[in-house]
């Protein structure tokens, strides 16, 4: 799905799995990096996990998910995470749109 994301359909894209209201929306449109950028660091992730697959271990204690996250498969995160996945309400993939400070996700954890 990431990989078909282009400048035809970047803005549809981030409307329907990045972002959920429209003042995100404004936060985001103006912000936003460009396609190849995003691509880019696509493709660097991918190939650091070819990489270092077998050396990746669970270093961290927490996770926060948008709990309406249409890219991360929910269900995976709940099992591998367990108690220790945390949501951000009415959030989809950018959860950050929805965090204001580092206090909101401390509470969120602890």
């Amino acid at each position: 799905m990431l990989y078909s994301v282009n400048e035809n359909n970047a803005d549809e894209f981030a409307r329907n799995y990045l972002i959920k209201t429209d003042e995100e929306w404004e936060k985001f449109h103006h912000s936003k990096r460009t396609i190849e950028s995003c691509k880019k660091e696509l493709n660097s992730l991918k190939e650091l996990y070819k990489t270092n697959k077998q050396n990746i271990i669970d270093i961290y204690n927490e996770a926060i998910f948008g709990e309406d996250d249409p890219i991360f498969n929910v269900s995976y995160q709940k099992e591998f995470y367990q108690n220790r996945l945390h949501y951000i309400k009415d959030a989809r993939h950018s959860i950050f749109f929805k965090i204001k400070n580092y206090e909101q996700i401390f509470d969120l954890t602890h």
